[in-house]
């Protein structure tokens, strides 16, 4: 089974993701994307007419977040 999911450099990371490409860059299916916008969970979105996207800074915030606040030693 190939892996098609595209690794981002930290020069490569966009200013904008779209749900695809967010789900590339966390390593998370799409569909993970869209449940956690519905449960309220997630980095926040943005819409531009019907098109949903992720800041970079919005997404960094948030996985930034996402630290354990107590890792096992």
């Amino acid at each position: 089974m190939e892996n098609d999911m595209q690794v981002y450099t930290t020069d490569a990371v966009p200013e904008w993701f779209e749900a695809d490409s967010l789900s590339a860059y966390i390593h998370v299916p799409k569909q993970t994307i869209y449940r956690w916008r519905t449960e309220g969970k997630g980095p926040r979105a943005h819409k531009f007419g019907r098109h949903l996207r992720f800041s970079r800074a919005d997404v960094e915030a948030w996985i930034n977040e996402q630290a354990d606040p107590d890792p096992a030693a």
